[in-house]
């Protein structure tokens, strides 16, 4: 590394040091079990994950200036800015990390980008591990396309990001190479991604908080890996899901759409989770397709999580749960059947198989645009067709398919070599598990209700984030806000839920766009203003 790297990489660091979030204040644990140590680990293990190149993330400017794009730890776009360490010596934000394959290194994003929270009252700030994120995706994804075509296009902002990159091999000939190889150049990486990301468009913009994930993971995998044909716009956003019991779920997914009862099927899951944000896989080697998932590591973070408790309410920054008003509202919540749905999980026995419950979308009236794209979504098979879906011979790929069908058959093949199911007994029991595999939602589309421990750290509420706060979701449809700000990580312990406010990306959600809705769970919506703050009170100590 020559004088001038050193000097520019050093000014990088110290401008993402200085975006460094204070310490938490003392007693700032909220009970969910992980040491500092275990948090880093989740923050900053690969999973697979190829986003950008290494060298080009560090070395891009914004396109609106010429800050390095890195420089605010992308705080602007909602994402939490990253401490030093050994997992993290690039201080990336939280959620980032380098993927070292044989060749060139990645930045790649990981679980905690998307469910990492930091939720603040008066001044005072808490970190929620496995909480839904307030970071907008799409919006760093437009602006990372943005900062990729000014460094391929234009001249000047050109030789500055090539300065960076190739340092002491920076001549004519290494320029010529990065800007313009037709395999690995960097006008043809950016004229990609910028493809990527037209296709990736929303008719209305998701906002923070929110991501069409089975639209972008059908996207990727249908039509960056296999056709082009097959991109669909993605227009049915979900809240980012909290993760404390997940593991001990026996499907996943806010459509319920993942059987989770195994080892081998949680792993299958994370695996689609990594295709959906970068991974890579190759469909022209069967029968075991070569993927960028890292199977390893996803066995252990996910063995990881499954270690990670529902945050308790900090008495010492919003004040104390009412005992009184909490012990009624408990007698509210049973008399009400909101068990039916939500099973009673008691917070100090968190670490076990927990009851779901998947509510028919006729039944529950909820917005029904995840559940019917992810349910009937169809795409061309192209090289997958006449192979067989699964492990079974007679059950073969026709020219079109349901989307889910191809997901499942990707995920599966990286798993288990079919032609090995046969003679070795681990890959033939794995193979008998993946038929399971995304199967239990798509009868009839359905949304799954789960446990509330910790719920009080989860809002926006309902699946697609279209509820403001706790109280808001028991008042009856037509009394919910129809417009309000998302991003603000300011809480609101009385109504329990964030305020309405600008965050680092200025956002109103409109709950009459599809997808949006704020219709359904009716659910509590007769009962009278104490009876709603009785049960909220019960609900903050779940």
């Amino acid at each position: 590394m020559n004088g001038t790297t050193r000097n520019w990489r050093r000014g990088f660091l110290c401008a993402m040091l200085a975006f460094t979030p204070p310490s938490l204040a003392a007693g700032a644990d909220l009970g969910q079990g992980w040491s500092q140590d275990e948090r880093n680990t989740f923050y900053y293990t690969t999973q697979g994950s190829r986003l950008i190149h290494r060298s080009w993330f560090l070395a891009l400017e914004r396109d609106d200036n010429q800050d390095l794009f890195l420089a605010d730890g992308l705080t602007r776009f909602g994402y939490l800015s990253g401490t030093p360490g050994k997992l993290n010596p690039d201080l990336l934000p939280v959620g980032f990390t380098v993927d070292t394959p044989v060749t060139k290194e990645w930045i790649g994003m990981t679980c905690a980008a998307c469910h990492t929270s930091d939720i603040t009252y008066k001044g005072m700030t808490r970190r929620v591990d496995g909480a839904p994120a307030g970071a907008d995706m799409y919006d760093f994804l437009a602006k990372l396309d943005l900062a990729l075509q000014k460094a391929a296009n234009d001249d000047a902002a050109f030789l500055r990001f090539a300065a960076r990159v190739l340092g002491a091999q920076n001549n004519d000939a290494n320029r010529r190479k990065l800007r313009d190889d037709p395999v690995i150049g960097l006008r043809v990486f950016s004229k990609d991604f910028s493809q990527f990301v037209i296709n990736s468009t929303p008719a209305s913009p998701w906002g923070p908080a929110r991501l069409d994930a089975f639209g972008m993971i059908f996207n990727r995998v249908t039509s960056i890996d296999l056709i082009h044909d097959n991109t669909r716009t993605p227009n049915a956003p979900v809240s980012y899901p909290f993760l404390w019991g997940t593991s001990w779920h026996a499907v996943t997914q806010w459509n319920g759409s993942m059987a989770n009862d195994s080892e081998t099927l949680r792993l299958a899951r994370n695996i689609g989770q990594v295709l959906g944000v970068f991974g890579t896989i190759d469909f022209t080697r069967p029968p075991l397709y070569p993927s960028s998932a890292n199977k390893l590591n996803l066995r252990a973070l996910e063995a990881q999580v499954s270690a990670l408790k529902a945050p308790v309410w900090p008495s010492e920054v919003f004040g104390s749960i009412d005992a009184k008003r909490a012990r009624h509202g408990g007698d509210l919540f049973l008399a009400n059947k909101c068990d039916t749905c939500h099973s009673i999980v008691p917070p100090a026995d968190q670490l076990r198989d927990a009851k779901v419950v998947l509510t028919p979308l006729a039944d529950i009236k909820t917005d029904g645009a995840m559940a019917i794209m992810a349910a009937t979504r169809e795409s061309k098979t192209g090289i997958l067709e006449g192979r067989p879906i699964l492990f079974s011979p007679a059950n073969r790929f026709g020219a079109t398919a349901l989307s889910f069908d191809i997901l499942r058959h990707a995920v599966a093949r990286t798993l288990v070599n079919p032609t090995k199911a046969a003679m070795n007994p681990v890959a033939k029991a794995q193979a008998y598990e993946l038929k399971q595999l995304f199967a239990p939602a798509l009868d009839v589309p359905k949304y799954k209700a789960r446990p509330l421990n910790g719920i009080w750290a989860t809002a926006p509420y309902l699946h697609n984030g279209s509820v403001r706060t706790l109280y808001q979701l028991l008042l009856p449809e037509a009394q919910r806000e129809p417009k309000f700000s998302v991003g603000s990580r300011e809480f609101d312990p009385v109504e329990v839920g964030f305020i309405s406010a600008n965050g680092p990306v200025p956002f109103e959600l409109d709950t009459s766009v599809d997808g949006n809705r704020k219709t359904g769970h009716d659910y509590g919506t007769s009962l009278t203003h104490d009876d709603r703050m009785d049960l909220i009170e019960y609900m903050k100590g779940l």
